[in-house]
Parts: structure tokens; sequence; C-alpha cells
């Protein structure tokens, strides 16, 4: 966990800034993307988990949340794509697991609903692989 209690988080990104920076993601490090708006109740639901766990995560996850009112396009793009089918959503990448090619937005793991249990699994397994991959 960071001492100061501060991460960076990413809160503005494009398709084809997250397409470059996922075709160009070293080894060591993972992407996470979490999907969600400010009047979205399960998306609250979540809110303290996702913090607790973004703190715990160490510094090789690039952590991107993206408030789907400010930035319909990218949320829309993976909804055509059937990678989400609503909000929240959460989607990781790490580069044993990208293609470079036209499928490069198909993540690695994901978790589309507020359901704790889940949410929680999914930052567990988030946190093993980063683990993993760290050098």
């Amino acid at each position: 966990m960071s001492e100061n209690n501060f991460r960076e988080i990413i809160s503005q990104i494009n398709k084809e800034q997250l397409h470059n920076l996922l075709k160009n993601l070293p080894d060591n490090k993972m992407v996470i993307l979490k999907f969600y708006a400010n009047w979205c109740n399960p998306c609250k639901k979540i809110t303290n988990i996702c913090k607790e766990y973004f703190m715990k995560l160490p510094e090789n996850a690039i952590i991107i949340e993206v408030n789907i009112d400010d930035q319909i396009e990218l949320y829309t793009f993976f909804k055509k794509k059937r990678r989400v089918n609503s909000i929240p959503a959460i989607l990781m990448w790490y580069n044993d697991n990208i293609d470079n090619g036209d499928l490069w937005y198909i993540s690695s793991d994901s978790v589309n609903t507020s359901m704790k249990r889940e949410v929680i699994g999914f930052f567990e397994r988030c946190l093993a692989i980063s683990n993993k991959i760290k050098k």
C-alpha cells in the first residue's frame, strides 16, 4: 500500500490512447479499467472496495477510472464489442494475454456486477497476477 494513501488514477483516456497503452504495455505492468457513473447506485456500492484495492495493488498496476457521463465513447466502444453490458464494469489486462491485433480490447479478466464477493474476487485475482508479473 502506498505510504501516503495516494494513488495516481487516470481519469481521462480515449480508445486510441488505451489501445496504445495496451499495445506498449511492459511485461511487468497491468491495466485496470473501471467504468462507473456518479448517479449509479451499484457503482456507489463498490466505491469503497475499489478504493481499498486500488491502494493495495502494487505500483505496476495502472489504474483508470472512466466516468461514462464524461467519456461515453470509450464505454460505448466496449459495449458494442460485448465486453461490458452495464455499470459498474471493471476490466483488467496484463501483457501475457493482450492481443496486439484487432482483438486488443478483449481483457484478461473482468467483473460486471456490484456483488461484493465477485468484486473482491476480481481484485484478489488482480493482486495475485500483479505480484506474479512485477519484477
